[in-house]
């Protein structure tokens, strides 16, 4: 650093220039010390506050330091009063108790001066009402001047040293105020860890020599290298913190007994099956004496369950000795615990005494229970029959155990296609090489119903197999159907693309077969004759359920249909209702079915009103002509269109599908198997539907009956393609495809159904699309500074504008706060997902799963037993007290139980080291922690919800945790100074807790963590930017360069970042106004001005307002880049007063003052 020096001479009597030292900033502490923490409620009333000393044992030195409180107004109650002193930088705290009923009234607070080192303190006045709840504070209070009292004693000086190897001494110069006997205690702090050496001690008035010893068996017990700290002494009730470092020692030097060296573990595979036989533990000795040992050590898992207690004998001769313990791997799978593993307690044992132990001395390698050799293992099976009575169907479950052991607790579970509930049975014990009947009756389910057996559903039972415990009555011979490129995949998302084209693939190895889509549910009736319900009347398997009701003898006949089963009509009677499948005006539909005459020489109905409205539309036909004819109204028009000569081109007795569109685009199309019969390009205007029943077999209005057969009735409401109409009449010939065009931007979810001659149905799996808009697009705004902009002010905003149809968030990355941010849309070549911020805090996926149902895109699944995403343990993730906030979206799946986390790196217990973010389901309750390894410091939402996304915050803001939920915050904590040991915590995951317990079950999605404290409103931005636009205010930065950028994500994943931009802030810096000499009137003032941009400044001039008069630069001062000037300042004042002095420096672009306040 440069420096130049500038002094201004105002000729008024004596001038003094006093040294130049360089200037340094301000550390942590006095920022702090510039706060105030004031608090004044309306519950009490403070009105003054005085200090002063007395005598209590009469002589003549004071020993009692009081504080007294003058209180004008309270709220009748019980107060404690407390003050906070600062001596020698410690805090020294005494309380008092008083019940408060009239007024005015006062408290005193006392305590002995022999805490007290010095003249005068600054203290901290605290109140609190009888419920602990704070109602008064005022700090910054400074005692009186104070000279001699009764001070004790304080340590003059601390040195350390090895005697022999034999011992540490260590020896303290104590200054004593009197003669007394104490007891003194020296405690030497290693890895979080007290050693202590206590002594009674008789101490003269003045300088006292004293020492005390730790022992070599003390100092072995450490199993420590290093230097030492000793941070405080006791002598008698006074505490003296003197953070001193010890020389380096080494506790293997003053040894004189046996003792544990080290660890090492390893698994070992005995059988090369990937299953580990052995937890293989391998513990150095250092053996001093032979003999025959015993080593003990008790192992747990993370989550402090307990795995055994394990040991080894071994006779030793002297040296270091390697000792290995095998811990059976069976075992470990038994306890289904998972590591890593603690030694928690390790001894080692000579002749029946503990010649050495350790505590949390060693920590295995990840590992789950499954990663083990098993056990003996039952292995259950389940086969199912099903027999149908003509009414419903008589399903027998045989439940076997094929395993080499006994199962427990056993439950099988049935469903039907639809996954309706049909029944459970249970099992206590079931023996190896057993099997268990059971038969029940599913009420009320038709002939081919299929159904589902499941044994052990919930996995409730320990198997060496879980792949036989689901049986069904799915028949071999269903027609092959599966979704064909270019279908889009279920879940994917389309932008720029309003278009879903559906390709299938079908087949059926017995005959031929048809295929349908039901796109968007737009499949309103599907009538196959093949189900019926209890009464026979034939269903609806549509998802609108518009059951049939059979009228006069119209009767189902078994396989008498084209595809499967059919409904005879005898043309005298008989008929089937159906309830209104369509209303209102209708822009599109589709009718389709297939009928089979019996013969041609009499008028025939074949469908009335069949959407429901008045006649219309109908369809029949007439033997006079030989013509099937459809008759529909259109803005009231009766209008005919029909199928010439069918009569003529048919036999009697054959079976033919005959579709009817209806499209106010297109016209009216009537086809027969497949071909376009007749049609009527009447567009722009929409049909009537209605709310009267569809007649199947009758027209009432004409008296017209079916003679013949009926089968497969479908309507759709949406007009069918030419390939879909081929499709329904004849798969096996013309494949389905489709291209669905211009569709609106949201969800659009389809399924495929085939069906061949047998009746036999199949279905492809439902798939979901989203039809998403562009990108979104991302740039700043005003008043956001442009790149490369320059500042005084220490204030900026950063204002994001976003342009997309879909939801989306904000998140601003500045001076590369942002630490994590992990997508999981963006994965390497591995599949495992990468941190999009600057520090490449990349996952591996152990056990989890990405799949596209994210909240933003695509999310990671966790099973809840063994799942998570291992970040290892990057330091950039490792908070200090300082602020920072994580947060994630998560959703829990509804089974789960206990605790989850969605992210988190602790060491686990009530007084952890670390952080995390989860949710403790026996609370219902989300939870954030930052935590300083004495105590739990979490603070809980009010609720939880399961099975829904939920946008979870943690934050910790340099005194208080805070978590928030969906953007608001909830709750916050007061937790203070956070000080981590990251020394002792293990890796940091995703969906677990190190790996080992905690396992989140459900989905998590956008994890990310900054070192910073997001205020609210990015928060809320985080959370949803399209409801809530990013314009943030970056208050009190730092002077100097700051870089920035903005992105913008939306629902579909997709992502778009703005440039970076780079500002220069307060880069002319005026400081450390200060007086520097006085007498009488006159004053010498000094201060600092500082150069921190990048390049050279000139011009500058600065002015002092003395409060009298100001005084300015002669000439200019040019500052080189991070080069500083001090300038001098004289001035004799006319009168006494309290003056305000204001300093200023300015250039052509930069300005900069300072105040100080001076009495003369």
């Amino acid at each position: 650093m440069k420096y130049k020096l500038a002094i201004i001479t105002v000729i008024v009597g004596m001038f003094i220039i006093v040294g130049i030292v360089p200037s340094s900033a301000g550390d942590l502490q006095d920022l702090l010390n510039s706060y105030s923490f004031d608090y004044y409620g309306d519950t009490i009333d403070v009105a003054n506050i005085t200090d002063f000393m007395t005598d209590t044992n009469g002589n003549s030195v004071n020993d009692l330091f009081n504080f007294n409180l003058s209180i004008n107004n309270a709220t009748n109650g019980v107060y404690t009063f407390y003050v906070d002193l600062i001596v020698d930088d410690e805090l020294v705290t005494s309380s008092a108790t008083k019940n408060i009923v009239s007024f005015p009234n006062f408290a005193i607070i006392n305590m002995s001066t022999k805490f007290l080192s010095g003249n005068s303190f600054n203290f901290t006045i605290r109140v609190y009402d009888s419920n602990n709840l704070l109602v008064y504070r005022e700090g910054k209070i400074q005692t009186q001047q104070y000279g001699s009292y009764e001070q004790g004693h304080f340590i003059n000086s601390i040195t350390d040293s090895s005697v022999n190897n034999d011992l540490i001494r260590v020896n303290l110069t104590v200054v004593s105020s009197g003669s007394s006997t104490e007891n003194v205690s020296v405690f030497m702090r290693h890895d979080d860890r007290f050693i202590s050496s206590n002594k009674q001690i008789s101490f003269v008035n003045g300088t006292n020599l004293i020492y005390l010893d730790f022992d070599n068996e003390t100092i072995k017990s450490t199993h420590y290298n290093g230097t030492f700290l000793i941070d405080n002494v006791e002598i008698g009730q006074r505490k003296f913190f003197l953070n001193h470092t010890t020389n380096y020692y080494d506790y293997e030097d003053f040894a004189t007994t046996s003792y544990i060296k080290s660890y090492e573990d390893s698994f070992l595979d005995l059988n090369s099956n990937n299953l580990t036989d052995y937890l293989q533990i391998d513990t150095t000795l250092n053996i001093k004496s032979s003999g025959i040992y015993t080593l003990e050590e008790d192992l747990f898992d993370f989550n402090n369950q307990y795995l055994g207690t394990f040991s080894i004998n071994e006779s030793l001769g002297t040296g270091n000795q390697i000792v290995t313990l095998n811990v059976s791997g069976q075992n470990i799978y038994g306890s289904h615990l998972n590591g890593p593993f603690k030694i928690v307690a390790s001894r080692l044992i000579l002749n029946g005494e503990v010649v050495d132990s350790r505590i949390n001395a060693h920590v295995t390698n990840i590992s789950s229970y499954r990663d083990y050799e098993r056990p003996p293992l039952p292995d259950l099976n389940v086969s199912m029959q099903v027999t149908y009575n003509g009414t419903d169907n008589l399903i027998d479950l045989n439940i076997g155990n094929e395993g080499n052991d006994t199962a427990f607790n056993i439950f099988v579970d049935v469903f039907d296609s639809n996954n309706a509930y049909h029944g459970k049975n249970s099992l206590t014990t079931l023996n190896s090489s057993s099997s268990q009947l059971f038969s029940f009756v599913a009420n009320g389910t038709p002939e081919g119903s299929i159904f589902v057996a499941v044994v052990d559903i919930e996995n409730l039972v320990d198997e060496s197999d879980e792949i036989n415990n689901i049986a069904d009555n799915i028949p071999d011979n269903l027609p092959s159907i599966a979704f064909a490129p270019p279908t889009p995949d279920n879940g994917s998302n389309q932008t720029d693309n309003s278009n879903i084209y559906v390709n299938i693939s079908s087949s059926d190895q017995e005959g031929d077969h048809y295929t349908l889509l039901d796109f968007n549910s737009d499949l309103s009736l599907w009538i196959r004759m093949d189900e019926v319900n209890a009464s026979g009347d034939p269903t609806d398997i549509s998802t609108y359920s518009r059951n049939g009701s059979r009228k006069g003898d119209a009767t189902k006949s078994i396989d008498g249909g084209q595809f499967g089963d059919s409904f005879i009509l005898d043309g005298n009677g008989d008929y089937i209702e159906v309830p209104n499948a369509n209303g209102g005006n209708m822009t599109e539909a589709t009718l389709s079915l297939w009928v089979n005459f019996d013969n041609y020489n009499q008028n025939h109905s074949i469908i009335y009103r069949a959407f429901g409205h008045g006649l219309y539309p109908r369809m029949n036909y007439w033997h006079t002509t030989g013509n099937v004819y459809l008759q529909y109204q259109i803005d009231g028009v009766t209008k005919t269109i029909n199928a010439v000569g069918y009569g003529q081109n048919y036999s009697a007795g054959t079976w033919h599908n005959i579709v009817a569109i209806f499209d106010v685009d297109t016209g009216v199309k009537l086809y027969v198997d497949g071909e376009l019969s007749s049609s009527d390009a009447t567009t722009g205007v929409a049909f009537n539907g209605g709310t009267n029943s569809i007649l199947l077999g009758r027209d009432s209005n004409l008296n017209y009956y079916l003679d013949g057969s009926i089968d497969e009735v479908l309507t759709f409401s949406r007009s069918l393609s030419q390939q879909e109409v081929k499709a329904l009449y004849s798969a096996s010939a013309n494949q389905y495809k489709n291209n669905f065009t211009g569709l609106d931007t949201g969800s659009h979810n389809f399924i495929g159904h085939a069906v061949d001659e047998a009746g036999n149905m199949n279905s492809t799996e439902l798939r979901t699309v989203n039809i998403l808009s562009a990108a979104p697009e991302i740039s700043f705004e005003l008043p956001t500074p442009t790149n490369s902009s320059q500042q005084n002010d220490s204030d900026f905003r950063i204002n994001v504008s976003v342009t997309d149809t879909d939801d989306y968030y904000v998140l601003t990355d500045i001076d590369n706060d942002l630490r994590l941010w992990m997508r999981f849309d963006d994965l390497d070549g591995s599949g495992d997902p990468y941190d999009l911020s600057s520090y490449g805090n990349n996952g591996t996926l152990e056990g989890a799963v990405i799949d596209e149902n994210g909240y933003w895109g695509d999310g990671a699944q966790f099973d809840g037993i063994d799942d998570f995403v291992n970040l290892t343990k990057p330091e950039s993730l490792q908070f200090d007290n300082e602020g920072f906030t994580i947060a994630g979206w998560a959703k829990i799946a509804p089974n789960s139980t206990n605790y989850g986390r969605i992210i988190g790196v602790d060491s686990g217990g009530a007084g952890s080291h670390g952080y995390l973010l989860g949710y403790e389901i026996p609370a219902n309750k989300w939870f954030f922690k930052f935590a300083n390894g004495t105590e739990n410091l979490g603070v809980y939402s009010t609720s939880l919800l399961t099975n829904d996304w939920v946008f979870v915050v943690g934050q910790y803001n340099g005194t208080d945790n805070v978590i928030y939920i969906n953007g608001v915050e909830e709750n916050n904590k007061y937790v203070g100074e956070i000080r981590t040991d990251w020394s002792q915590v293990p890796a940091m995951t995703i969906g677990s807790r190190a790996g080992s317990s905690n396992f989140f079950n459900g989905s998590i999605d956008e994890v990310v963590i900054f070192k910073r404290v997001l205020s609210e409103d990015e928060i809320i931005a985080l959370y949803s930017a399209s409801a809530n636009r990013y314009d943030h205010n970056f208050p009190k930065m730092t002077d100097g360069t700051h870089d920035f950028v903005a992105h913008a994500v939306d629902e579909a994943a997709n992502r778009d970042s703005t440039e970076t931009r780079t500002i220069f802030i307060d880069n002319l810096d005026l400081n450390a106004l200060e007086e520097v000499y006085s007498s009488g009137t006159e004053r010498v003032f000094r201060f600092l001005i500082n150069n921190t941009l990048g390049s050279s400044i000139s011009g500058i001039n600065w002015k002092v307002d003395t409060g009298e008069d100001t005084l300015g630069s002669e000439t200019s001062m040019d500052l080189t880049s991070n080069e500083e000037g001090y300038v001098f300042i004289y001035h004799n004042y006319g009168s006494s007063g309290t003056y305000r002095i204001r300093a200023t420096a300015e250039s052509s672009s930069y300005i900069d003052m300072e105040d100080l306040i001076i009495t003369i």
